[in-house]
């Protein structure tokens, strides 16, 4: 199962000016959102074994991203 973390382009990336421009700035979801999420789609569908973060800017922020996999761990 596909989930996302962020929409849109952090301003240091290369085509940052283009969605700045046009309105799109980087959108994060809290970890909070994400946990929340990730639970309701285990119960949802339990079977499911593999979650992937379909982001590339998961890692951008380092303290979100320790954040999110420190409310994750107990279901690993």
């Amino acid at each position: 199962m596909s989930l996302y973390t962020s929409r849109g382009c952090p301003p240091s990336a290369p085509s940052a000016l283009a969605q700045t421009l046009s309105g799109h700035p980087w959108r994060k979801r809290s970890s909070d959102d994400v946990a929340r999420e990730m639970a309701k789609a285990k119960d949802y569908w339990p079977y499911v074994k593999e979650f992937f973060f379909d982001d590339d800017t998961f890692n951008l922020q380092k303290a979100r991203t320790v954040e999110l996999c420190a409310k994750l761990k107990p279901w690993a």
